[in-house]
């Protein structure tokens, strides 16, 4: 089942950069004008966006190439104020045509507001769509969300998720993960020995959770 076209208007709060949350959300991507079919990525790209990162791959298992997109503003540059992050998950057809399958635009940290680290990306492997974004400077967040399609609902839905806190000087931090298809959620705390070149772990807990998955349209931001 698509998602409704008519009733989208998605606009984005982002509270990475205080005082410009407002302006940030005044940025709409609206699905409305898109076509409930396209061939191109381009003819599901709205005026005044672009693409920052995309990536194809089967995600239904019908052996057809999908396509993966973040769509940022175009009018967003280096000297701009900070403007959205939209995932958009378009699935391949008969005759090389595409539809809309899924879309978020609000977990991924906006332009400009996620420091000097700043970057986002998307991939495909073995099926699900995995997302990835890093945020912070010396102090940094990387994160990882990983959906797979559902064919009985017809929607992306979200199977795990890492995250890790950490300290580039000191070379310490956190990780957790959560896998929401097993129910359970790993986390350790780490710090890097520069005579092996790798991490060490200190500490490891693994706890049980509900196993929940979440649709794509419905994560947020952390």
């Amino acid at each position: 089942m698509l998602f409704p076209i008519r009733c989208l208007l998605i606009f984005v709060l982002l509270t990475a950069v205080p005082g410009h949350a407002v302006r940030a959300q005044e940025v709409a991507f609206d699905l409305n004008p898109l076509p409930r079919e396209g061939r191109t990525l381009d003819d599901f790209t709205p005026r005044g966006w672009t693409v920052a990162d995309k990536t194809d791959g089967d995600l239904n298992a019908d052996g057809i190439a999908d396509i993966a997109a973040i769509l940022v503003p175009s009018s967003t540059d280096s000297t701009a104020e900070e403007g959205p992050r939209v995932l958009l998950a378009l699935l391949g057809g008969a005759g090389g045509k595409f539809r809309p399958a899924g879309h978020n635009g609000g977990f991924l940290v906006c332009m400009h507001c996620g420091g000097v680290k700043e970057s986002s990306g998307v991939e495909i492997k073995r099926g699900v769509l995995i997302v990835h974004q890093l945020t912070g400077s010396r102090e940094f967040t990387d994160q990882t969300w990983r959906f797979r399609y559902d064919p009985k609902l017809s929607r992306f839905v979200l199977i795990g998720k890492d995250r890790t806190d950490g300290d580039g000087l000191l070379g310490t931090g956190d990780k957790v993960s959560f896998n929401y298809l097993t129910g359970f959620r790993i986390s350790e705390r780490y710090r890097y020995d520069p005579k092996r070149n790798r991490e060490i772990t200190l500490a490891s807990k693994k706890e049980k959770i509900p196993k929940t998955t979440p649709f794509l349209e419905d994560v947020g931001m952390e």
